[in-house]
Parts: structure tokens; sequence; C-alpha cells
């Protein structure tokens, strides 16, 4: 969740409104810097675009000469509106790091910029520099840890997120990503502790949801479907028009044989934009629907290449492939993915079927 600044432990203070806009006898420019950076955090976690703009906005009109302040509007910019404007994100972040280049949260915003841009070993770099400059900073532990799995670094990933997790042991977010990365390394019985977890801190609804449907993948990993379903039932009853829980529930309940509820939720997920085809296609397969499988896989080429491919996409996708007669295609995918993500329990699924057929 929110971090304060080095040495400065403001978080009591996130909520007092007023004295960050007003009062300004009551605090030294510095604290309140402090609390707009830890709303503006806040405020961009759940999705109040509008609110984290006029935090940044209040931030840059106090200490226009500050690093503190254009720090907070390089984070806010890369984040929203949806997509985020990396032009202005990165001038707000080179501007922070001209005015203090030995300013934490200058270094992090760097980070966001470059992770926002795909350059993840550039993010990692600025990222541990924060973490070096400021020891309690959490949140850049937990985004160095992303950047590095990105960069197939999993066990210094995971080193990454326990730190996040030391700093901050009630952090919603720093279990949930442990859930995440220990569960695709195929940990499941300590991810499914740090889901468990998860579920425990969510501030709301919203990342309750956003853990139960983790933990529904959880279970499919290990073919646990009817746990499984119940996960991605929870979700959907928190976040039912979430497109993302609409995947995994259709996704889950294809790989149990439900294939109307599947094809149900996996449409509503694709008109919510999300990159659902490859699961799709699976399900027309079983449906006997060959021209629509193929036509979805043909639509959903470009998911399904480079490292960046999604486990799940290109697993549905093999499965849609040998439904259609294609067992060579399967076997292909397969084989290269088992390859690159071999601790994954999707690629010793993938193994095993290799060895089967």
């Amino acid at each position: 969740m929110a971090d304060s600044s080095c040495g400065r432990c403001l978080f009591a203070l996130v909520f007092a409104v007023a004295a960050a806009g007003h009062g300004h006898g009551a605090l030294t420019t510095a604290e309140r810097l402090d609390i707009l950076w830890d709303r503006a955090i806040r405020q961009t976690d759940f999705g109040k675009a509008a609110d984290a703009e006029a935090s940044a906005r209040l931030a840059l009109r106090i200490a226009p000469d500050r690093a503190d302040a254009w720090a907070v509007a390089a984070v806010v910019y890369a984040a929203t509106p949806a997509g985020g404007r990396p032009a202005l994100a990165r001038e707000a972040a080179e501007r922070a790091m001209a005015l203090d280049p030995g300013n934490a949260r200058a270094h992090y915003a760097m980070g966001v910029v470059d992770y926002a841009s795909g350059d993840a070993a550039a993010a990692e770099a600025r990222f541990r520099r924060a973490a070096e400059l400021c020891e309690g900073f959490a949140r850049a532990h937990g985004m160095q840890a992303w950047a590095l799995w990105d960069l197939g670094r999993y066990d210094e990933g995971v080193a990454a997120t326990r730190r996040a997790v030391h700093l901050e042991p009630r952090g919603f977010y720093w279990h949930q990503n442990l859930a995440i990365m220990l569960g695709e390394l195929g940990e499941l019985d300590a991810a499914l502790e740090e889901s468990a977890l998860a579920l425990e801190l969510a501030p709301g609804d919203q990342w309750k949801a956003v853990a139960y449907n983790n933990r529904a993948y959880l279970h499919a990993y290990s073919d646990e479907l009817a746990e499984a379903l119940a996960a991605a039932e929870a979700a959907l009853a928190l976040s039912p028009d979430d497109p993302a829980v609409l995947d995994t529930a259709g996704l889950v309940c294809a790989l149990d044989g439900q294939v109307g509820r599947a094809e149900g939720y996996l449409r509503r997920a694709l008109a919510g934009g999300y990159a659902s085809l490859p699961k799709l296609a699976y399900v027309l397969a079983i449906k006997g629907d060959d021209s629509g499988a193929r036509e979805a896989l043909r639509q959903s080429r470009g998911d399904l290449m480079g490292p960046g491919a999604a486990m799940d996409a290109l697993y549905a996708a093999g499965l849609a492939y040998e439904r259609l007669g294609d067992p060579e295609v399967t076997r292909r995918i397969f084989r290269q993915t088992a390859t690159l993500r071999p601790t994954h329990p999707w690629s010793q699924a993938m193994r095993q079927h290799l060895a089967d057929g």
C-alpha cells in the first residue's frame, strides 16, 4: 500500500486532507509532500484518476522546485488515465531527477516510467536504487520484484517481494504478489497461504475479487477444479463485470467441461477488452465449431508470440489445436513453453501431455 519517505513516518496523516491543502503553518513542505505522495499512490491504486491528478497538481503548486512533487506527478501520469501518458510521465520524472539525483522517489518514479515503457532492465536498476536510498521503501522493493520477474530472474523477484512483506507485513499487495509468484514457480501450498493472507488484508471488495481471482488459478494449476470454480465465483460475486475475473471464470469452466458457461464468460471478457481469444478458441473447438476456433486462434496469434505470452493463453491454445486435429502444433507450443517456463505448474502439465502423446 502507501509508503512513507525516509525517516518520515506520516502514514497517520494521509487522511488529513485539510492539513495538506490548508493550514500551511501546521506542517512543513516536506511533510505536506509526504501526505500527498501517500494519498496520490492510494488514489492511483484504487483507480481514482481525477483525485490522483488533484493530489499531483497540489504537490506541484506548493513545491514546484522539489523533486518529491515532480515524482508524485510522474507516477500519476504514468498510471492515469488508463494506459497513462508516457511523455508527460517521463518529463516529470526527468524533472524530479534533475532537481535531486539522490531522491528515492525520483528514482522510483523513473522506474515506473521505464517499466511502463517495457524497459524492465532500466526499471529494475531504478527501483533498486530507490530502495538503497530509502531503507523503508516497501513499494520500491515490490516494483523491483516485478521488473526482476520480467527479466526471468524469478528467485530474485521472490526475494524482493519478501523484502516488501518484511517492511510492510500487512500490505495486501505484497502478499498477493508473492502468491502469484510462488504459484507460477510451482510452490502451490506456500502460494495458497499467501493468498489467504491477501484475502484477509484486502482493503475492499475490489481487491478481494483480485485475490479470489488469483486463488482460482492456484487451484486450477493443481487441477482442483471444484475449488477453482468456487474461488472464481467468489470473485464474480464481488466484481461481476471485471473482464479479468470473467476471463478466469471462463477458463476454469472450460477446463471443467462447462462449455456454455465458459463461452458466456469469455465473450463478456472479450467485450470488456480482455485478451480471451485463445481460451474462446478452446471452447469453440470443444463445441465442434472448428471454423470459429481457427478464426479466434488466427486473431490471437500476436498474443501467443514472444517471451511475454501468458501461460494461460498458451495452454488454452495448445489444447484448442489438439481438439482441432493439429497435434503437431500443440506439441510445438507445449515444448517451447515448457522449456521457457520449466517450473510453472502448467509447464509440468504440458510435459506430461507430451510424454503421453
